[in-house]
Order: structure tokens, then C-alpha cells, then sequence
């Protein structure tokens, strides 16, 4: 009777070794690479339902598929964006050098900050892009530019959509085109595009006051006028005139000069907060799977 049940019993025992080897096999590649794929669906789940937490799961994922490395001033805004939700609040320092985010999650699980917090906090100092050196005049700030990798190029329906968010932002209509692989939307010198790279696709965020430019100019040529005015009448016996001459010229030079100096840094940071939103937005729609 024992040996009948035998080759049942040796039946089951290799079916649920068989299973077991399906779970150990699943489990392993779910430790060892996370599937963006899977990321994204994560996060389309989590937008369907408003739930958070498919969102913050997707995060996790689709940054440990990378080796990226994050400065100190990355570091510090992660750390900041992790403990109090604010860039401003850069109490915790990190280790000096550039860091992944796998050191990024030990160094806040040593202080208490839970890894997923992190690996969010990253993917949102990561979506904002990167910030090109700004253009100046006279150290003023008259052009940005910021650039950001996208998750992959948008289809024609997320194209309006990011049309909309452009017309939207900035209170204007503006210009769409598209040229091959390129899709670009303008409005004066407010230049905002999807282009292919090597890697994949980016967004370009740019943009130039160009009258911030001019009154600069302006301001220049004014005081070149005043100086060199007063410097005649002086010298033709007329110092009184020179005077008078000095503080008109001068004074407009200096009137034009200070306008700039209070409203070209507003314009910047003004800018530099619609551009960092774009591009998160950008980058979370374009997390999805098409």
C-alpha cells in the first residue's frame, strides 16, 4: 500500500518544487532590476485611483534602473525635499562628492528618513532638469535655460497636452511646429522644445529678455552722453551747464539702470519657477506607457 502511493507522492513533490523554483526565479528578478515598464503602469494605476502611493512605488523603481549621480547642491535640495517637503530647509548634510541614490537612501535611513521619501524627493529634483549657465548683462540675468531627459517622445495627444500647459502658464497662444522628430513651441524669444538625443528625447526650456538687454544699453549710452557733455561744457568755461548736463544724462542712465536691477532678477525667478513646473509635469505625464 506505501509503494502505491509512491509515484503520487513523487508527483507532487516535483510539481511543488517546480513551483518553488517559479517563485524563487520571479522573486530574484524582481529584487535584481526593477522593470520601468512596470514603473509606469505602477504609476498610471496610481493616477487612475489618485492613490499616492503607486506613484511613489513607480519612483522607486524607475530611479534604481540608474546609476545617476547627484552634486551637493542636488543633494541637500533631496534631503530637504524628503524631511519638510521644502527646498528652502538644508539642515541635513550629506558626505561631500557625488552620490547615487542608493547612498542617498542609507545616509537618511541613518537619520531616521524612509528610503521611498528619498527615492521621491530624487525623482522630483531629477524631473526639473538641469539649469544651463544664465546669461547676464552687466550681471544681470537676461536668459535661461533649462533642459530635462524625458522618459520617451510624446504622442500627438500629449503634444496638445503640453500645448496646453505652455498656453496656460504663460497667458498666450504661441506657435506649435513640428519637423521630423522635432516639435517645438515659440512665443518671441520663449523657445520650448521635445528633441532627440543620443539617449532618447529631451525637453529644452529657453528664453531671453531682450529688452532687458537694450535698457542696458540704453543705460551705457546715457552715461557715456552725461560724462562726456559735462566734459565739454567744462572745458569750454561753462561748468554750471556741465553740471546740469551731468545730472540729466547720469541720472536717466541711472534710472534705466536700477529698473533692470529690480525687475531682471523677478523676471528670472519668476521664469525659473514656471520652467522647473514644465518640466515635472513633463516628465510625469511622459511616465506613462503609450
Amino acid at each position: 500500500m506505501k509503494r502505491g502511493t509512491m509515484p503520487g507522492s513523487r508527483s507532487m513533490t516535483v510539481s511543488c518544487a517546480r513551483a518553488a523554483n517559479l517563485r524563487t526565479l520571479q522573486q530574484t528578478r524582481d529584487s535584481g532590476s526593477a522593470s520601468l515598464g512596470h514603473a509606469r503602469r505602477k504609476f498610471q494605476l496610481g493616477r487612475a485611483h489618485g492613490d499616492g502611493s503607486a506613484w511613489r512605488a513607480a519612483a522607486v523603481q524607475s530611479i534604481t534602473m540608474t546609476e545617476r549621480r547627484y552634486g551637493d547642491d542636488e543633494v541637500r535640495e533631496i534631503f530637504s525635499l524628503a524631511t519638510t517637503g521644502d527646498t528652502r530647509d538644508r539642515s541635513l548634510r550629506a558626505e561631500s562628492g557625488a552620490m547615487t541614490l542608493a547612498e542617498l537612501q542609507r545616509i537618511g535611513q541613518e537619520a531616521g528618513i524612509e528610503p521611498a521619501r528619498v527615492a521621491e524627493a530624487a525623482l522630483r529634483v531629477g524631473a526639473r532638469g538641469r539649469p544651463a549657465p544664465v546669461r547676464r548683462s552687466f550681471g544681470l540675468p537676461v536668459g535661461l535655460t533649462r533642459v530635462v531627459g524625458l522618459p520617451r517622445a510624446p504622442t500627438d495627444r500629449e503634444w496638445e497636452q503640453l500645448i496646453a500647459e505652455f498656453r496656460t502658464t504663460f497667458q498666450t497662444l504661441g506657435r506649435a511646429s513640428t519637423s521630423g522628430g522635432l516639435r517645438e513651441w515659440t512665443h518671441g524669444n520663449l523657445h520650448i522644445c521635445v528633441e532627440p538625443t543620443e539617449q532618447g528625447q529631451q525637453l529644452r526650456l529657453s528664453t531671453l529678455k531682450d529688452d532687458g538687454i537694450v535698457l542696458n544699453g540704453v543705460s551705457v549710452l546715457l552715461g557715456g552722453m552725461s560724462v562726456l557733455t559735462s566734459a565739454v561744457n567744462a572745458g569750454g568755461g561753462n561748468p554750471e551747464k556741465a553740471l546740469v548736463l551731468l545730472g540729466i544724462f547720469g541720472g536717466m542712465s541711472l534710472a534705466a539702470f536700477v529698473a533692470n536691477a529690480i525687475r531682471l532678477p523677478r523676471w528670472a525667478r519668476e521664469r525659473e519657477r514656471q520652467m522647473e513646473a514644465l518640466a515635472e509635469r513633463a516628465v510625469k505625464l511622459l511616465s506613462n506607457p503609450e
